[in-house]
């Protein structure tokens, strides 16, 4: 069975508590052995023994594993999803080969054991050494104790899914606040790509307001200073629709992004800091590159990130060109990489794990938030994102992202 659903971790006060359960079941039954069992991701072709019972001539250790191909009890109801009840294997024909028989169990009960969203978790099941036909009761205490398994594991679905929330709630707060330290970072560039529509406009309306007032009128060079008021208003539309993208509070939104295209947008957003950085910028953008699935706004948030974080390395330097330099190119496996490359002061290798660390910086005045969020963005595009030292002087920011997100798959 296929699912996007995410494997949880069983915390250990529910195991303590499960353990209780099993050991209880045992001695109620008056049988041998009470274990809980869980199909292991991420093939699922096994399960393993979670919880048994500390009881007298248990022969099933926690932690013992079992394929799903030899024809075990709980096997079988994992696969029927049924309960079964096997009153003596020894007098069944169909049950004559079960590998328990093996270890002393000819009797056994067993339920299946859910996650909330359908998926099989395992079983919970008890076994005997000797013929137990399992009584109505007995049935009906196991049925009860599988109820209670399950209702703890929708409670861990639902901590968890609360945990992702504000996580996801936390990520886009700290999204928003790298953007907003951006913009302010960015002002002169933003100021620069302003002020040459909003000039031609001015100039513009001043030269049509002349030839209308002119004697005789100049309707033709009106018309064409008209035009030219549109054509630099729709720049400066441009411009802000950018920015608003950019810096807004938004979901993310997955489209065919053509991330040399974004590159290049970061890259005039940035034209004026990097002038007045006296930053040489060359791009090597790979022709032709696959268009990728992924939030446009976040990827350009990234690459926006390593940039800035090029020019940061590269503000102190004065003995060498302070040269950046971004390309794109095609990776095997159907996935496109984005590397910034600067002339920097470098970093310490020891420091290397806690680059994309959350509030780690090496600059004084640093929030330490840019490189992480970067991270968690790339990660969530199934991605990957990381350092490495050059050769020379400096270092290289990558990433890497699938042109198609794949779903995960579960049993």
């Amino acid at each position: 069975m296929d699912s996007d659903a995410q494997e949880i971790a069983i915390p250990s006060d529910v195991l303590r508590k499960w353990q209780r359960i099993v050991d209880l079941s045992a001695n109620i039954m008056h049988v041998p052995s009470a274990v809980v069992t869980k199909l292991e991701p991420p093939d699922y072709t096994c399960y393993r023994t979670i919880v048994s019972s500390n009881s007298t001539g248990n022969p099933f250790p926690i932690d013992q594993t079992f394929s799903m191909d030899i024809g075990t009890f709980c096997e079988t109801v994992i696969k029927n999803r049924e309960p079964l009840l096997v009153a003596n294997a020894l007098e069944d024909e169909q049950w004559k080969l079960a590998p328990e028989i093996g270890v002393g169990m000819v009797s056994y009960l067993g339920f299946p054991v859910l996650w909330p969203d359908g998926r099989m978790f395992g079983t919970i099941c008890v076994l005997d050494d000797k013929t137990n036909r399992y009584s109505d009761l007995y049935q009906e205490v196991l049925s009860i104790c599988r109820d209670v398994l399950q209702g703890d594991l929708q409670m861990e679905t639902k901590r968890l899914q609360d945990e992702q929330r504000r996580y996801h709630d936390i990520q886009l707060e700290l999204a928003h606040a790298n953007r907003i330290a951006t913009l302010g970072q960015l002002s002169a560039s933003i100021a620069h790509e302003l002020n040459q529509p909003l000039t031609g406009i001015i100039t513009n309306c001043g030269t049509g307001l002349r030839m209308l007032t002119s004697d005789p009128l100049n309707l033709d060079g009106a018309r064409e200073a008209v035009r030219r008021t549109l054509r630099d208003g729709e720049r400066a539309g441009e411009v802000l629709a950018r920015l608003r993208a950019l810096f807004s509070r938004q979901e993310p939104a997955s489209q065919s992004v053509d991330l040399n295209e974004a590159t290049r947008e970061v890259i005039a957003l940035s034209l004026a800091e990097l002038q007045n950085s006296r930053v040489i910028v060359r791009t090597e953008l790979a022709d032709n590159l696959q268009l990728v699935t992924a939030d446009r706004v976040q990827l350009q948030q990234v690459v926006l990130n390593l940039l800035r974080n090029a020019l940061d390395a590269m503000n102190t330097i004065d003995d060498r060109p302070r040269e950046l330099l971004i390309r794109t190119e095609a990776e095997e496996g159907d996935r496109v990489r984005l590397s910034v490359k600067d002339a920097g002061v470098g970093f310490d290798p020891q420091t290397t794990d806690k680059l994309f660390e959350a509030f780690y910086s090496t600059k004084n005045d640093g929030m330490g938030v840019g490189l992480s969020v970067s991270r968690s963005i790339i990660e969530s595009h199934q991605g990957r994102l990381w350092a490495v030292l050059n050769d020379g002087p400096g270092a290289t920011f990558a990433f890497s992202v699938p042109c198609r997100i794949q779903p995960t798959g579960h049993y």
